[in-house]
């Protein structure tokens, strides 16, 4: 009897030990934090029903199921996303997030995942073209830590042009000021401003070539080893054509650059 209840109570054991695997790999999960500004869109904005979606979100998707990890993401003002990165308070950040050599003193980045241009926004209305929509008194905008502001600054403020340069937290209030007559026209990643004049009443009169490359950031040195992971699933997204799939679903031509491209 005794060794019948002993075979018994190891049965068990194994049972409860093999049930208990699941929990303790899911306990085991690596978790991260990711600043972005989502209200950017096609890349991160929020829907009606306030979730998260956009590309880089569906990136972010892909790459929690093809490397088994947790992926928070925390919204908050630009500016804020990259203080947040090169502080250290969170693990990393994505937001149509320009490589810059600026940028690289404070923080490591992803292969790139996009090339993109700017393009010049104004109202549907306007008569303005490329030219006097940035200049001849023109009141242009940008957001806030951007490359376009700082594309409109150096090229055209410092050079001596008439131009005024006029900063918001966000490009939605900078377009509702198109909208309104306040400003005239909006400095922009071309992809966002293909997809607000749609909703919009507002057009491109002009694209600018930037020759800048969006990908991931972490901080500096990368302290709790996000960036390999990100790497990784993008990788696995190129090469299985998942990325092209994504910029399809959102109206974005899928031109996905080489590794290393944005130091050609």
């Amino acid at each position: 009897m005794m060794r019948k209840w002993t075979g018994v109570f190891m049965l068990a054991v194994a049972v409860l030990a093999f049930v208990g695997l699941p929990s303790q790999a899911k306990a085991e999960q690596k978790s991260f934090k990711m600043a972005t500004h989502a209200a950017y869109k096609p890349w991160e904005f929020m829907n009606e029903d306030g979730q998260f979606v956009g590309v880089e979100i569906d990136m972010l998707k892909a790459i929690e199921a093809s490397e088994d990890v947790r992926i928070e993401v925390q919204n908050m003002p630009w500016d804020a996303c990259i203080a947040s990165t090169a502080q250290g308070r969170v693990d990393g950040m994505f937001g149509g997030m320009s490589i810059t050599e600026e940028r690289k003193k404070v923080m490591d980045f992803t292969r790139p995942i996009y090339r993109v241009d700017f393009a010049i926004v104004v109202h549907q209305e306007s008569d303005l073209n490329p030219v006097t929509a940035l200049t001849h008194g023109a009141v242009t905008s940008a957001n806030s830590g951007t490359t376009g502001a700082d594309w409109v600054q150096e090229n055209l403020v410092d050079q001596g042009f008439d131009t005024k340069l006029k900063i918001y937290d966000s490009y939605v209030a900078a377009l509702q000021a198109v909208i309104q007559g306040k400003i005239d026209s909006v400095f922009v990643d071309a992809p966002t401003a293909e997809s607000y004049v749609q909703d919009m009443p507002l057009k491109i009169v002009g694209t600018v070539a930037s020759n800048e490359y969006y990908a991931f950031a972490v901080p500096e040195g990368d302290p709790k080893g996000l960036l390999p992971i990100l790497n990784s699933g993008l990788n696995k997204m190129i090469e299985s054509g998942k990325l092209s799939e994504i910029y399809s679903k959102w109206g974005v031509p899928p031109t996905i650059p080489q590794a290393g491209a944005e130091e050609e």
